[in-house]
C-alpha cells in the first residue's frame, strides 16, 4: 500500500490551512514507535488496511469517538478513497481536527 493511499504527505508538502482558506482537511503527524495500523472503522476489531509510519504527515478528514485505545477514545478519518481510520492516541494534531457529525 503507497503512502498517498493513506492521505499521506510528502515531506515538506504539508499545508498552511490558517493561509488558505480553501484547504479542508485537518494535518497530523504519526507519533507510535513503530508502524500504525490503519482500520476500516474506529475500533481495533475492524479490519486492517495497512499501515502508516512514524513522522509520517496525515491528511485527516475528521475525528469521532470510537473504541478507547489507552485513554484516548478519539479515531481520526484519514482522507482517503476508502473509509480509513487511524487512533487519534498515536497521531499528534498539527491543525485543528473538525468533528465527523455535527
Amino acid at each position: 500500500m503507497s503512502n498517498e493511499q493513506w492521505g499521506a504527505l510528502q515531506p515538506g508538502a504539508v499545508p498552511e490551512p490558517e493561509k488558505d482558506p480553501q484547504y479542508r482537511y485537518a494535518i497530523g503527524k504519526v507519533v507510535s514507535k513503530g508502524p500504525l495500523t490503519v482500520r476500516s472503522r474506529p475500533t481495533t476489531h475492524s479490519r486492517d488496511l495497512g499501515r502508516v509510519h512514524p513522522h509520517q504527515k496525515l491528511e485527516i478528514l475528521c475525528k469521532e469517538r470510537g473504541e478507547k485505545v489507552g485513554d484516548n477514545p478519539l479515531w481520526y478519518r484519514l482522507n482517503t478513497k476508502v473509509e480509513a481510520w487511524v487512533s487519534a492516541r498515536y497521531v499528534k494534531d498539527l491543525t485543528p481536527v473538525k468533528w465527523c457529525r455535527l
